[in-house]
């Protein structure tokens, strides 16, 4: 008895178990107090050693301290739409009186990595200046990120100029260590204690330098001036795109997860493309209820050029990337039906096959055929039978008898016939984003884009050719949270930023009805997920 309620208090720990998210800083800049950085962690795991994960951290230890000291005095709870406003550290176990103290405890002993999406600073520098603070640690503080981030922060900023080398390479003195990250790794990697994390490199617009800019996977030329004024064609010695990280987080509990942006520009102005693989990705997903929340980033409103976004988005531009990713779910719903719909004429197929095969031989044994007598092998001429067949990648039909093998009939597991042996009606034609790779070949090769404008932003709102229209009806991300960070303040009087950029998306939502709920984020709250 007692094992059972156990097992059952277990069980609905897990039910009911969600993952806060705390925002230490939620904006763009320019005010270095309120920048990108969260903190997490896994849930239905102990507050003990490696139990936080850290994803960026232009701002750190500062945010910490202010958290605990606004809840010092305070232990109310106000929630809402999944946001709350309770200490995130309430049921931690905080050894010291002071919030100074008891912030530099968390960052020591109970944060186990710091995710990082970029090398920017406003990304960064929280971190850089908290590993002051790596006194008497048991080991190093890891760094995890793609490997041309870690590349950047070794040599421009851990590099005994900008910052000491703290690292373990280069000559360092082992405070932090770097953990190089695959990029779309089909398996998942530790980072924390529940934490697991899928990293994908995505374009944060290009540099800003005066000549033609290239894209990372493609080898155009650049003009470059001359201090003469001529102009001299030359390749270009590094891509111009800048690369950022969006990390699929996923909690080893509940097996829930999270997508976190970095800084990212549109796929639709884009030299680098990216957006519409991890979209692709993350609609499978949200069909299979698994991805709870998006966070990213919108810098401006409605207002801000495409010229003047410097790799961000505004509420136009995000509008399309969710579009893109309610597409992928209405195609993965579409596909699921047919598939469904399929099995089940092939099943009442074969049922009625077998009625056929059952009634033939009872006429037979009534014609005395039985009875120890053999009976004569079954003719093409008995009867008319549909075989599916796959011929050269596509669908036929055959009339002819058994075949034992199994070659004419695939089925599954459940019996059915293989949605492989099925040609989807959707012919795919290569991306008008796509671009070539080092090795000749095409990028829409490994990710193609239906006809139907599937790729990067949608037709109705940027402004293109329209493709067939899209029924948003069903509400293809309803229940999806869409957490926006990174908003930009203007510095002038009577504009708030946030504000346009909420009703800019709301108003777009109200239009297209994708069903995905908006939050703008702010420092301090806590978001489950």
């Amino acid at each position: 008895m007692a094992r059972s309620l156990v097992a059952l208090c277990y069980s609905l720990r897990l039910y009911y178990a969600t993952v806060p998210i705390t925002q230490f800083g939620s904006g763009g800049g320019p005010s270095e107090d309120n920048v990108s950085g969260h903190i997490l962690k896994s849930a239905g795991q102990p507050w003990e050693e490696n139990s936080l994960l850290a994803v960026d951290a232009g701002v750190h230890l500062s945010g910490i301290i202010n958290i605990l000291e606004d809840h010092k005095d305070s232990n109310t709870q106000s929630t809402q739409d999944g946001v709350s406003s309770i200490c995130p550290f309430s049921e931690a176990h905080l050894p010291f009186k002071s919030s100074r103290a008891n912030a530099g405890h968390i960052f020591r002993e109970l944060v186990s990595a710091f995710l990082i999406t970029h090398s920017h600073l406003d990304h960064i520098s929280g971190l850089a200046i908290a590993t002051a603070a790596l006194k008497n640690v048991k080991k190093s503080k890891r760094i995890a990120a793609l490997p041309h981030t870690i590349t950047a922060l070794r040599k421009h900023i851990f590099n005994d100029f900008i910052w000491p080398n703290l690292s373990d390479e280069d000559g360092g003195i082992g405070l932090v260590s770097y953990l190089r990250l695959p990029e779309a790794a089909p398996e998942y990697i530790w980072v924390a204690e529940g934490l697991s994390v899928q990293a994908w490199a995505v374009s944060h617009g290009h540099c800003m330098r005066k000549h033609n800019h290239r894209g990372s996977n493609a080898g155009l030329r650049a003009s470059i001036s001359s201090s003469q004024g001529t102009s001299t064609p030359a390749i270009c010695d590094q891509p111009c795109v800048f690369d950022s990280t969006t990390y699929f987080i996923r909690d080893e509990i509940t097996l829930g997860e999270v997508l976190m942006w970095g800084d990212v520009e549109p796929d639709s102005i884009s030299l680098s493309p990216r957006n519409f693989e991890v979209w692709t990705v993350a609609a499978k997903k949200v069909f299979e209820g698994k991805l709870r929340a998006v966070f990213i980033e919108c810098s401006f409103d409605n207002t801000q050029e495409d010229a003047c976004l410097y790799g961000h988005l505004n509420p136009r531009h995000l509008y399309e990337e969710l579009t893109t990713l309610a597409k992928q779910v209405i195609l993965l719903r579409e596909e699921t039906a047919q598939d469904a719909l399929l099995q089940q004429e092939a099943s009442t197929d074969i049922e009625m096959d077998m009625e056929w095969k059952t009634s033939r031989k009872r006429k037979r044994m009534s014609a005395g055929w039985g009875d120890g007598q053999r009976i004569p092998e079954r003719r093409w001429d008995d009867g008319p039978r549909v075989i599916l067949e796959e011929t050269d990648g596509e669908l036929a039909g055959a009339v002819g008898g058994d075949q034992e093998d199994g070659s004419a009939i695939r089925r599954n597991s459940a019996g059915g016939v293989s949605p492989k042996c099925i040609v989807s009606d959707l012919e795919e034609e290569p991306s008008e984003f796509a671009l070539s790779q080092p090795d000749g070949t095409n990028k829409s090769d490994q990710a193609s884009v239906p006809e139907d404008g599937d790729g990067p932003g949608i037709s109705s709102l940027s402004g293109g050719d329209k493709g067939p229209e899209i029924d948003f009806s069903l509400r293809p991300l309803d229940g999806l949270l869409i957490v926006v960070n990174h908003v930009k303040d203007s510095l002038e009087d009577d504009v708030n930023t946030v504000e346009l950029v909420y009703a800019n998306l709301q108003e777009l939502e109200k239009k297209h009805n994708l069903g995905c709920t908006f939050i703008m984020a702010k420092k301090g709250l806590t978001i489950f997920f």
